[in-house]
């Protein structure tokens, strides 16, 4: 029985941290937008494969986009590059509107806290 709970709750858990299904990656788009980020700034754009936040070294500008600077980054983290814009801070990440948010490495946090209900339910249940 208590090996049945823990299969079901894998699964379960596996499937709340993967994207299932076929939908378009939700990104914000905007031109010299804040950091810290206003929503309001921008528009919502509905991308095939990542978003990406750059800002520019030399002034701080900050733009927002989607599907460019593949080689210039990291996806799900942050990387300094030299692009067509100049020396930038180029973030990519693959989860709807996560170029709106000031850090943009990916968070665990989903992720450990399903890691711990497992752990506890094991040690509930044996």
């Amino acid at each position: 029985m208590a090996a049945k709970v823990i299969i079901l709750l894998t699964v379960f858990g596996i499937l709340a941290v993967l994207e299932t299904g076929v939908k378009a990656l939700e990104c914000y788009r905007c031109n010299n937008c804040g950091d810290p980020f206003k929503s309001s700034d921008a528009i919502v754009l509905h991308c095939d494969n990542y978003c990406v936040k750059g800002k520019r070294e030399s002034d701080g500008k900050v733009a927002r986009t989607c599907d460019f600077y593949a080689e210039y980054g990291k996806m799900n983290d942050c990387k300094m590059a030299d692009t067509p814009l100049g020396h930038s801070e180029v973030c990519l990440c693959t989860t709807d509107r996560c170029n709106g948010v000031g850090n943009m490495r990916m968070h665990f946090l989903p992720l450990l806290t399903f890691a711990a209900i497992l752990v506890v339910a094991r040690k509930m249940l044996f």
